[in-house]
């Protein structure tokens, strides 16, 4: 089997950044049947990579493709977290294992008032010695990374590259290479300078003795520098990209679920929020639960720029879950009309499912709720490829514990 990781800056700079992934996990598919992509740090180049990969599991579905999740524990309590955290990390119904690195038992628990324990000094510690191990077990990266916004103290790209067994895969653009070091020029001399010393490979300190301040100093400034070539990189990103304000999520759970499913449910909804832009969520009129519906209706009254839209045909009569939301003028709840053209109130409900599938970017179902419509709701998501489909009912998640190894890479 082989393993496929990331590593990469937390930003994103380029507009066709996901067409590349898709081609490189197109060329690893050609020459493996079976592939596990690791997962480690939720950051945005993370997020579009996993887009990529599920687009790519239910592409290459002869193929043996999984997600592992390489953490201590699936953070589903992030789904009780302050809006702050809401939507930060992975929505776990993606991946198939847990996989507990060497290590682990290393990290320390947070004290009581914060958030993460990895925040102190110890965990990073810990979680750079996990992120090299990774690189150790993995054939392939995916790399993300532009030398002008590195930090010269980062080492975990030197690592990498260290690695002989380890196939690097350049997602880099040259135009934005192009960018980064024409816009560098347009610095005050001094920091274009200070920029030119290091990139040719000078020392910290060899650079300080040219200015008369120490290499802390000089890394002050390149820092400044990259900041500023990060904000006129973001910037320029902004412009490229098309207007995600109109991406949608059809949501078709045609039964009662449980307590954890509903937990999913808004750990899912919270992820396509924050990071793929979704603002658009529909639903079938009758067809979505209360304990579903709570879900959604407590995070887009919240958020007040997003939108549930329920369907429903002429002449039907809303939800009575939406019905006073809608009558009231609510801002996040909405009407569609849709006539499915059929005689029977099955085919009829069936229609409007696939339609809602059919003309959302994401669907969000779940395989684990017994309903009439469930195999025919799997059907068509299998059809429907390559759109990404969240399976809240997958919570079945195999875990693995790695026991702590004894070799290094010197």
């Amino acid at each position: 089997m082989a393993v496929c990781t990331i590593i990469g800056h937390s930003e994103l700079y380029d507009a066709d950044l996901d067409v590349k992934i898709e081609k490189a996990i197109a060329a690893i598919a050609r020459q493996n049947e079976e592939i596990d992509f690791w997962f480690h740090r939720a950051f945005d180049f993370a997020y579009t990579v996993l887009m990529a990969v599920m687009r790519a599991k239910a592409k290459y579905s002869k193929k043996k493709i999984t997600i592992t999740l390489v953490d201590t524990e699936i953070r589903r309590k992030e789904t009780q977290w302050t809006d702050l955290f809401l939507g930060w990390n992975f929505p776990p119904c993606v991946f198939d294992r847990l996989l507990v690195p060497p290590y682990a038992d290393e990290l320390q628990s947070a004290s009581e008032g914060e958030e993460e324990s990895s925040d102190n000094a110890h965990n990073l510690r810990v979680w750079r010695k996990i992120e090299r191990w990774v690189l150790r077990e993995s054939d392939y990266c995916l790399c993300y990374t532009y030398r002008e916004l590195m930090e010269s103290k980062t080492s975990l790209y030197q690592y990498a590259m260290r690695i002989k067994s380890l196939r690097m895969l350049d997602m880099t653009a040259p135009e934005t290479t192009a960018f980064f070091r024409e816009r560098v020029k347009r610095f005050p001399r001094s920091e274009y300078d200070i920029f030119c010393y290091w990139d040719q490979g000078d020392t910290l300190k060899s650079i300080g003795q040219r200015y008369g301040i120490t290499g802390t100093a000089v890394e002050r400034r390149l820092n400044h520098i990259r900041k500023k070539l990060r904000g006129l990189g973001q910037d320029r990103f902004k412009k490229m990209v098309p207007n995600v304000d109109a991406r949608r999520c059809g949501i078709v759970l045609t039964g009662v679920g449980t307590e954890e499913e509903c937990r999913e449910l808004r750990s899912t909804i919270a992820y396509l929020h924050r990071n793929h832009g979704v603002r658009e969520y529909w639903v079938k009129d009758g067809f979505l639960a209360s304990g579903y519906y709570g879900e959604v209706k407590n995070l887009l009254e919240r958020w007040r720029d997003s939108r549930l839209i329920v369907l429903t045909a002429r002449g039907e009569n809303v939800d009575e879950l939406v019905e006073d939301a809608w009558q009231r003028g609510s801002q996040y709840c909405g009407v569609k009309y849709f006539e499915p053209g059929c005689k029977t109130p099955r085919a009829r409900n069936l229609r409007t499912l696939k339609h809602i599938m059919d003309s959302t970017d994401y669907c969000v179902y779940s395989s684990a709720v017994e309903s009439a419509f469930r195999d025919s709701i799997e059907r068509h998501i299998r059809g429907r490829q390559p759109k990404v489909a969240f399976d809240i009912g997958n919570t079945d998640i195999c875990i693995k514990k790695v026991e702590k190894e004894s070799s290094e890479l010197g």
